[in-house]
């Protein structure tokens, strides 16, 4: 197995932890809001980045150069606001629209990718991207999208940060003369800085949705520490941030920006599969279907190429 092969094969697997803490999360997000879970999360997280990390690193934390602490923040900023603008969208607009424009991932990254990095996508990328968009369109099947609330405008906000949060992980790390050591450095540096980003969001949370937006929503802040809270956190914290922050950085830049956020288009459907489990519901036709096109837009851009060079 080659090491694009590898990473890919990585990310497919961090999409599917990601796919997974959505079921977590929703369960607690009623006792525990947007911004004091995430900054819980994310302090549990950089300890335990921390404690793991940094007999791995050869250059003490202080001595890290002001461009990874720059590099760092900008990417703790693109994830933190994004991840909170995503939590915040749900409390606003529904599941399936959420589910909908988060994947709309596969299509900003292009985008993303030509602004920041000056490169274009290839035609079998651009197939895949059409295949998982259409396939996102069916699995999901959003209600009406001219009906626009605040929710709406939030989660694809929060997508629009992701996708350039991708891209801005491979520009980081590929032009580093050690990747590996310049991923990790960055990794911690993220769990270090999302902690205040999103410590800043809950001082003004409570104010915020209890004076400005109050008469528009009954959204409030809330911490209520409970069994499902604590889980959630610690699974999201180790899980969802540790080890696949760790493997999105060192291994995305393996492989495209276009072909991650391709990968990542299955997070919906694994959700979906984990929903019925534990609800032991089934797919729906459309589901089953919209799967099928995202599946075949990964395999698409993945092996297209060669397998279209091997007919000939």
């Amino acid at each position: 197995m080659t090491e694009q092969r590898k990473a890919e094969w990585l990310l497919l697997q961090v999409a599917i932890v990601w796919g997974s803490t959505f079921i977590v999360v929703k369960e607690a997000i009623p006792d525990c809001s947007a911004a004091p879970f995430t900054t819980i999360r994310f302090v549990i997280a950089s300890i335990v980045g921390w404690l793991y990390f940094r007999n791995k690193l050869q250059t003490p934390v202080q001595s890290f150069e002001r461009s990874t602490w720059l590099e760092g923040f900008v990417l703790a900023l693109l994830f933190a606001i994004g991840y909170l603008c995503q939590t915040y969208g749900l409390a606003f607009t529904t599941i399936t629209k959420s589910a909908f424009i988060t994947g709309m991932l596969v299509v900003l990254v292009p985008f993303a990718q030509i602004i920041v990095l000056k490169k274009g996508m290839t035609m079998w990328q651009l197939f895949g991207v059409i295949c998982c968009f259409i396939g996102l369109w069916v699995f999901t099947q959003p209600e009406s999208l001219t009906d626009v609330n605040v929710g709406d405008v939030m989660t694809l906000l929060g997508s629009l940060l992701w996708s350039f949060y991708i891209v801005y992980i491979n520009k980081y790390v590929e032009t580093s003369a050690d990747m590996y050591q310049k991923s990790l450095q960055l990794t911690i540096v993220q769990f270090f800085l999302t902690v205040p980003i999103s410590g800043v969001f809950w001082l003004i949370e409570p104010y915020f949705f209890s004076n400005i937006v109050a008469e528009y929503t009954t959204y409030r802040s809330v911490v209520h520490i409970t069994p499902v809270v604590i889980g959630a956190i610690v699974y999201t914290a180790i899980f969802a941030s540790v080890v696949a922050t760790y493997i999105q950085t060192v291994y995305q830049p393996k492989t495209s920006p276009i072909t991650a956020s391709v990968i990542f288009s299955i997070e919906p459907i694994v959700a979906a599969i984990l929903f019925c489990i534990v609800s032991q519901s089934m797919l729906s036709p459309a589901e089953l279907y919209g799967s099928l096109w995202i599946l075949g837009g990964i395999v698409v851009s993945q092996f297209g190429a060669k397998l279209y060079s091997s007919k000939r």
